[in-house]
């Protein structure tokens, strides 16, 4: 006997490319931000050049022709193609796509542009410092692609299910061929439908479909706000995150110092000869204290400097053609004891000068404080800092758990203390503080630390300012909740479609269309995640809380477990 299923072929296999095709597009929205961000590169520059006379042309050429060192004109409302530095003019270039910055920035002569930001006014004239691969925009993209290649822990369960999956439903289709045939004596042509509606209706797509089209979705949405996620495990870690221990200087707080005292200890040295001595260690050191008082004392009287070194979480040293040893940075250097200056200046061991400086927040800091307190994630303040300073900032943000003068070593050693209480984040901007980000759950840094945090960082705000981390935490929270509704609505569906198609009730040209639609839905609840309102979660009201209301009463208490 010969049984035709030319209808049930041609729909079944039509139902299924359409649903592919359906498919295919919504897969590429989930990762319309990238290609936003890749939309940036390319087009027209118009380079500077030199005529014989002296006279200034300029010439539109295609951007893969600009080499390093070529100068390059930017006119108002045309987009920076390249990462350079402005030698001529100034503007307000808008850096949103990149930082999730709204407010255009400033730039004048000697600061350094990306390429990808906008050019809302006025006009610049760069000199290009990177190209191709190399720019900053090109690595961003590159970031997020690897990072959308790594696979959470939830999704490698979903992909161990759905290896034991496929061969399940096979078994259960020739068992219901064989049951419906012989036990229940259902005609074969009956029972092989049957056995076909199952195999249709149990298609995995929707599974395998569930974790990386939502993770896609969060880490585009993350770039777009200018939140670098280096890998869909870092998102998922985020999410579980009780902890947050936070440095302070150059994160809390500016880094940005004011210098507002120098007070000799020692009579028989010079004012001048001091600051100029200060001023040519600082030069010798990338810390944030360092480079403010570069940028604090301004121009100085060279002193030539022999056998520099700096001691990460102490300070800096070097030799004058004299031979005297300098030092300058805490007091904990020589003597273990501590000082009412902020740093020391040490000849031979000497204390010679005090220096006093003041600091202030970043701004966002009590914002991120509140919204980590309504998620019941407990802040922690780390520091290398004196323990007057650091109490001051505790007070200030009501942070009850701060721990001050603690050396890298003693960090990385709290950090890996505290992480193995409560899956713990890192918050740092130093080099100092690599080892540290390295050893939490989740390390993150902001733009402008070093380039050693920001490798070692799992997590960069590419804006630089600490309230992105409220992005970050809910956008987390609300991609992982997704990717639990998308598996919750891929094994219900199955668990509910194979027992009907099993028994009878489905025929398999249905059976294909339900099967497409799942994956649809799954898609669609991902693509949510593009416009979703993420930033206001339960018990959080955002930038309104009063500070008052944020604050607490009881003075610190400070529990070090070292």
């Amino acid at each position: 006997q010969y049984f035709l299923f030319f209808e049930t072929t041609a729909t079944i296999i039509t139902l299924v490319l359409l649903g592919q095709v359906i498919e295919e597009r919504a897969v590429k929205k989930t990762t319309s931000s990238i290609r936003a961000l890749a939309a940036l590169q390319g087009g027209e520059v118009r380079m500077i050049h030199r005529t014989p006379d002296g006279l200034q042309q300029t010439q539109t050429v295609p951007v893969g022709a600009v080499k390093t060192g070529d100068h390059i004109l930017v006119e108002q409302g045309d987009k920076i193609p390249l990462d350079g530095e402005v030698i001529s003019g100034s503007g307000e270039v808008d850096e949103s796509m990149l930082t999730g910055e709204s407010v255009p920035v400033s730039k004048n002569t000697g600061d350094l542009v990306t390429g990808g930001s906008a050019l809302k006014a006025g006009l610049l004239q760069m000199r290009v410092t990177a190209i191709g691969k190399d720019t900053v925009l090109s690595g961003i993209i590159r970031l997020v692609r690897e990072a959308s290649l790594d696979k959470s822990p939830v999704q490698r369960l979903a992909d161990r299910i759905s290896a034991w999956f496929v061969p399940v439903v096979v078994v259960l289709a020739v068992a219901t061929f064989v049951l419906a045939s012989l036990v229940w004596q259902i005609p074969v042509k009956t029972a092989l439908l049957q056995a076909i509606a199952v195999l249709v209706i149990s298609c995995p797509c929707a599974m395998g479909l569930a974790t990386p089209t939502a993770v896609a979705v969060g880490l585009g949405r993350a770039a777009r706000n200018g939140i670098l996620v280096k890998g869909a495990s870092t998102l998922e870690k985020l999410a579980g995150v009780r902890r947050i221990i936070l440095d302070k200087t150059g994160t809390l707080t500016t880094g940005q110092f004011q210098l507002e005292k120098v007070t000799l200890l020692q009579p028989d040295f010079l004012r001048e000869e001091i600051l100029d001595i200060i001023a040519a260690l600082a030069a010798h050191s990338n810390h944030p204290v360092s480079r403010s008082l570069t940028s604090a004392l301004g121009p100085r009287k060279s002193v030539a400097l022999k056998q520099v070194s700096e001691t990460h979480g102490l300070g800096v040293l070097g030799f004058t053609e004299d031979g005297r040893l300098w030092k300058m940075g805490s007091s904990r250097w020589v003597d273990g004891t501590e000082n009412q200056a902020d740093l020391l200046l040490f000849c031979d061991d000497l204390p010679v000068a005090g220096l006093l400086l003041n600091d202030s927040l970043r701004p966002g800091v009590r914002e991120l404080i509140a919204y980590l307190k309504s998620r019941n994630i407990e802040p922690v303040l780390l520091s290398g800092d004196r323990e007057q300073k650091v109490r001051s900032v505790a007070e200030t943000l009501g942070i009850t758990h701060w721990y001050s003068g603690k050396r890298p070593e003693e960090k990385l050693h709290l950090v890996k203390t505290l992480n193995s209480q409560l899956p713990s984040a890192m918050v740092g901007d130093g080099i100092n503080d690599a080892p540290s980000l390295e050893q939490a759950s989740v390390g993150i840094s902001l733009v402008d630390s070093t380039r050693a945090a920001r490798q070692a960082a799992g997590i960069v705000l590419l804006g630089g300012r600490p309230d992105q981390l409220i992005d970050a935490f809910a956008l987390a929270s609300h991609t992982l909740l997704t990717v639990r509704q998308n598996l919750f609505w891929a094994f219900f569906y199955n668990v509910l479609a194979i027992p009907v198609a099993a028994f009878g009730f489905l025929n398999p040209m249905i059976a294909a269309g339900a099967m497409a639609f799942s994956d649809l839905m799954v898609i669609g609840n991902s693509l949510r995640l593009r416009i979703k309102k993420i930033r206001t979660l339960p018990g959080f009201t955002g930038a309104g809380i009063p500070v008052e209301g944020i604050l607490s009463s009881a003075p610190p208490v400070k529990k070090d477990p070292l």
